[in-house]
């Protein structure tokens, strides 16, 4: 389904179309229901195929063969310290707790929806894929049959 999302959509509505989904399963553990959980469960999946093939459509479009090791390894980066400060800030608000307390709770799904939500900002705020796709970038020689 994420090659057609994209061709709809193009690579930043696809990206922004999988961030509605993992900001809808965030916010569900703010209401914790067994039900709900399941639903946003399984929109997170479809939601992350279409993010993460969007994601790599856009850095594609947006590189070229000079750019793309550099641009690739910015975007690595990114991730891994989006994973580092998330989990260092649980570590810190569950410091000390055998119990996670519903103030706890909130504090921290609160934070990172407000996270989601500014990354969905940013995501608005992406330029124009700078080239169209192309099938071939190497330049083929048409021989007559």
């Amino acid at each position: 389904m994420a090659p057609s999302i994209i061709t709809i959509t193009g690579p930043r509505g696809a990206m922004m179309i999988g961030a509605v989904t993992y900001l809808f399963f965030i916010i569900t553990f703010l209401f914790p229901r067994t039900w709900l959980l399941y639903v946003a469960s399984v929109m997170i999946g479809a939601g992350a195929a279409a993010i993460w093939t969007g994601q790599g459509n856009y850095l594609t479009l947006n590189s070229d063969a000079e750019t793309i090791s550099r641009n690739s390894g910015v975007f690595w980066a990114m991730l891994q310290c989006s994973l580092f400060f998330g989990n260092l800030f649980v570590f810190i608000k569950f410091q000390g707790k055998t119990h996670i307390d519903l103030e706890t709770r909130n504090v921290v799904f609160g934070a990172l929806t407000a996270v989601c939500v500014v990354g969905m900002v940013f995501l608005m705020m992406l330029r124009p894929a700078r080239r169209t796709p192309v099938l071939d970038d190497v330049k083929s020689e048409i021989v007559p049959v």
